[in-house]
Order: C-alpha cells, then structure tokens, then sequence
C-alpha cells in the first residue's frame, strides 16, 4: 500500500467531505470513508508493534544505523495513526457517531491527574504547570474521556507554544451555572485577526506549521457535543488563555458516579473507586461506603453485594486503606 498517497486521499476527501457539511451538504458515503479509515488503522497499528518488537532487539540485535533507521520508520507510523485518529474524530462527530457518555466526576481531581502525566515534559523545557481553583467546586456531568482528550490537547498545544521559564495555568472556576475551566499560557499568543478562525478545521496560525490543524476543531466539537461552549483569547506576544465550560452536577451523586477513571474491582463487575487499588485478598463488602481511615475521603461505593479485593491508596493524603 502506498501509505502517504493514500493519507494525501484521505485528506483532499475528508476536507472536501467538512466543507460540504458547512455548505449544509449531505454526504450519505460518510459512513463508507468512516469504515476505510478505521480500517486502514489497524494495518498501521500492526505494523507499529512490529516496528517496537523490532527495536527491543526482539528479532536479533541491530546496527546503530538500522535502529536509526527503524525508529523514524515508527515515529512517522506514530504520526500517520495520530493522523487517522482525528480523521476518526471528525467523521464520528460530524456524522454522530460519536455520542458522550454522561457520567458525574470531580474535574479537578482529573485535571489534576492529567497535569500529572505532562509534567516530566514540562519540566525538561522548563515550563511550569500550575492548577488553580476555590474550593469547593461542583462535580461535572460531561463525558470523561472527551473532557481528558480535550484538556491533554489544550495542554499539549500550551506546551508547544511556551517558551522555556514560561508557566502554563490551569483553572477551575466554579459559576453559577456550570463549571469554567481556562488554560492560560504565557507563550506569544494568537495574533487578534487569527482568532475567529482558530476552532475551523485545517486553519493553521502559522501557515507552514506542523500539524493538520485539526486539533481545535475536534475539541471544539467535542465541547459542543457535551453542551458545553469554547473560546480563545490572546495578547500577541504575551499570552494565549482558552476556555471552555461543562455542564455542573447539581443533584446527589448516583453509585454509578465516579470521581476519576479509577476503578475498584468488586467480584466479576466494576464499581467506581478514588484512588489507586491493589489486589490484595477476598472479603464479603459489608458497606456501601469506604473513605480514607486517614482524612475521610471517599474512595468506593459499592452495592453490598459480591466479594471484593483492594488495597486503595487515597489521591488526597497518600494513606494506604484496606478495604
């Protein structure tokens, strides 16, 4: 298969296929481009492990020129899967496929744990990450995973766009409505006539950018999908804040409910859980309620029911409870 003549395809198609909807055109072959690039992934994705099985030596050991040579074979697979991802994206939002599934979480518990994951690149360009919020903030009713996608996207862009002994700020604002989350960045900023066209699909500040400048668009319409509403504002040369809101929870937390994408194992089904688990021993679960024996934090809610196995370490103080 000629991977880049099909890529450049793909591109010219699906950028024809959003401009015909924003004509208001129908495009009834959506769902067929939907299924060739969802199967044009898993080649690719394949091929990618091969490549990793590759470079672990796993096949025999390597020159340092081969492993050169392999590893920008994998990078450029790295970036033709992330391409055909946002492909995904797009078809699926455009053509709803793609539907939230609505769950009530703590955001700044997810925030926090995202700002973790990005914080050893962070730090090696000499950037600060800092999370800012009132307590107390209501929990959200969004879907989890599109908020995670949309806020590691923000920040990876933050990331990009900041110079080393820049600072990225992440805040929280509880309003009377819903929940506020900017991500303010104090890299050069978004010259003022770029910005209405920041969230079109394929618009690119810098015109000879990396990237397909899909990016924005997707969390846009991510956001939008939830209910929620996005916006950019910049000081060229300055700062670049995004902001974007979610829908808050206003009524009483469900057992169905979870706080983050932690989970506790109980028998053969899964019940929400705060903290990190680990298995330790079968125990009948006598309780509906579990909190940290140490500052009182709720970890799980269970229904009574089944046997469960944990050992939770609270994401608040660090104390280990058995449960």
């Amino acid at each position: 298969m000629n991977t880049a003549g099909s890529l450049n395809s793909c591109m010219h198609t699906l950028k024809q296929s959003v401009k015909s909807k924003h004509d208001g055109e129908d495009r009834e072959q959506d769902f067929v481009f939907y299924m060739f690039l969802h199967d044009m992934k898993n080649p690719i994705t394949t091929s990618r492990g091969f490549l990793s099985r590759l470079l672990s030596n796993k096949a025999g050991s390597l020159t340092e020129k081969q492993k050169e040579y392999l590893e920008t074979i994998y990078c450029n697979h790295e970036e033709i899967e992330s391409l055909l991802k946002q492909f995904l994206d797009i078809l699926g939002t455009e053509s709803k496929h793609l539907t939230p599934d609505f769950i009530t979480f703590d955001v700044v518990e997810l925030v926090s744990k995202i700002i973790d994951t990005i914080n050893i690149e962070a730090e090696q360009k000499g950037i600060k990450v800092l999370l800012e919020y009132s307590y107390p903030v209501h929990d959200v009713c969004a879907d989890v995973t599109m908020v995670t996608r949309v806020i590691r996207n923000l920040l990876d862009n933050a990331l990009k766009n900041t110079p080393s002994g820049g600072t990225i700020t992440v805040l929280v604002i509880d309003r009377d409505d819903d929940v506020l989350i900017q991500i303010i960045d104090t890299g050069n900023g978004i010259p003022r006539i770029s910005i209405p066209y920041i969230f079109n699909p394929f618009y690119q500040v810098r015109k000879n950018g990396n990237g397909s400048g899909l990016g924005l668009y997707i969390v846009k319409q991510l956001i939008e999908l939830q209910g929620g509403k996005i916006w950019m504002e910049s000081i060229h040369g300055k700062e670049t804040s995004c902001s974007f809101t979610l829908q808050k929870f206003q009524g009483k937390r469900s057992e169905g409910s979870v706080r983050s994408e932690e989970k506790l194992y109980c028998f053969e089904q899964e019940y929400p859980a705060q903290g990190s688990f680990a298995y330790k021993q079968d125990m009948v679960a006598e309780k509906l309620e579990f909190r940290c024996s140490k500052c009182n934090k709720l970890l799980a809610k269970t229904n009574g029911k089944g046997r469960i196995a944990a050992l939770i370490k609270c994401t608040r103080c660090g104390e280990m409870n058995e449960i």
